[in-house]
Parts: C-alpha cells; sequence; structure tokens
C-alpha cells in the first residue's frame, strides 16, 4: 500500500488543527452576533412601545382629568330644573344656559387631539346637548343605552372608558363620567368620544413597520392591525 507523502500529512494534520476550530468559531460569533441583533431589535421595539403606551396613556389621563374638572364645575346646575326639551326652550335665559354648556363641552374637545364629539345627559330628561348635534331630543340622538353596561365597571367616583361604534359607522374609545354628588347636586353624564384613529397614532410610529397592537380594557378588546383597521370584540366568548 502506497503511504501518504510526509508533506501531505502535515498539510492535512493542519488543515484539521486549523479548518475545524475556524470553522467552530465563526459559527459561534455568527450566532452570538444573531442573538446580540435580535436582543438588540426587541430591546428597541420594546422601548418604543412602552414611549406609545405611555403616550397613550397621558393623553387619556388628561382627557379624563379635564372631564373631572369639568363636572366639577355649577354650569350643569343651571339646567338641572328642566327635564323637557320644550320647557328648556320657553324663554331665551333658558336656552343661554344649555348653550353655556354647549359651550364647555366644545372647550373640552379641544382639550385633547383627537376628541370626536362630547354630550351631557341630564338625568330622566327627554334631551342631550352635544357638540355633533347641538340641543336635540332623546329620540333624535343615538341611542345610550350603552351607558347603563358601561356604568356597571364604575369603581367609586371614577369614570369609565368604553369601546363602542357609532351609528355612523366610526369606533371610538368614549369617556363616561357621572357627575360627582360630592361636588353637585345635578344627576348627569358627561361622555367624551375619542376617535380611534388618534388612539391609533399614539400606538404606532414611523418605524413600527407591519406590528400590530392591541389594547384590552375588561371583557372587551380593540385591535389595531397591520391594515390600520379596528376590530372590537367581546373577549368572554372569543377564541383565541
Amino acid at each position: 500500500m502506497k503511504r501518504i507523502p510526509m508533506m501531505m500529512q502535515l498539510a492535512l494534520i493542519l488543515f484539521c488543527i486549523m479548518a475545524i476550530p475556524m470553522a467552530i468559531l465563526t459559527w459561534y460569533s455568527s450566532s452570538q452576533i444573531l442573538q446580540n441583533s435580535e436582543h438588540a431589535f426587541a430591546e428597541t421595539s420594546l422601548a418604543e412601545l412602552n414611549a406609545n403606551r405611555e403616550l397613550n396613556e397621558n393623553a387619556l389621563n388628561n382627557l379624563s382629568q379635564n372631564t373631572v374638572r369639568l363636572g366639577g364645575t355649577d354650569v350643569f346646575d343651571r339646567i338641572r330644573p328642566y327635564k323637557s326639551l320644550a320647557e328648556l326652550k320657553t324663554n331665551y335665559m333658558n336656552v343661554s344656559k344649555a348653550m353655556a354648556v354647549l359651550k364647555e363641552l366644545l372647550n373640552l374637545n379641544q382639550s385633547v387631539d383627537g376628541v370626536y364629539s362630547s354630550f351631557f345627559y341630564l338625568d330622566d330628561a327627554n334631551y342631550v346637548i352635544s357638540t355633533d348635534r347641538g340641543i336635540t331630543s332623546l329620540d333624535r340622538y343615538e341611542s345610550i343605552d350603552w351607558l347603563n353596561e358601561a356604568l356597571m365597571e364604575q369603581k367609586g367616583i371614577r369614570g369609565v372608558w368604553y369601546p363602542r361604534k357609532l351609528d355612523s359607522g366610526v369606533n371610538v374609545l368614549s369617556f363616561a363620567l357621572p357627575l360627582n354628588r360630592l361636588s353637585t347636586a345635578t344627576r348627569g353624564t358627561i361622555v367624551v368620544n375619542l376617535k380611534e384613529s388618534q388612539i391609533q397614532q399614539y400606538l404606532q410610529s414611523t418605524k413600527s413597520g407591519k406590528q400590530g397592537y392591541l389594547l384590552m380594557k375588561s371583557r372587551y378588546l380593540i385591535q389595531v392591525d397591520k391594515n390600520d383597521s379596528w376590530v372590537l370584540r367581546n373577549i368572554g366568548s372569543a377564541a383565541f
């Protein structure tokens, strides 16, 4: 049997000594670089998500605090005696009191970007004062029956956030605040509707790409998906 030349043997041994460790080192380095890149990407995405979440929470808190401050004023006390629209419109003074309420609601809309509309409902009255339809009878305004379900989640004197779809088809996140009996004897509820697109802007940025975000509130899921559309689902019966 012909023997392998010594130089070839040495070359083969040198190759094994150098090539195999080099291959292992290259694989390990590539693996570490990939892991570090994934970690850095995850940290960046998490930091961006946290920043967007804080922006969203601050905006919602500002809106709720502005609503609470409005609820603590005496502007609603001025229309407390008038439970019917006909009675409210009997003279100019009564109408001016209702217009003062409407003006405050319009100012509330301007306090935070993205407010779609707001309204005030006086308990047991047959009308609402709203920024989208003015002073109108209850039967000509969209149903407010959802308030009963929304306020079942109220704890203490704080308002509640409630996702819903308006009759116009627009999805909003509504903040409902019953007037606090500690500050006024008037019984009624202030509702502010924040547009979905505004919350979407808070949760997404130019660097978010095709990421999707979920907002979960109690039994409801609000999803901002890749196609910039929202889905409101009752997660009590949803299958994931």
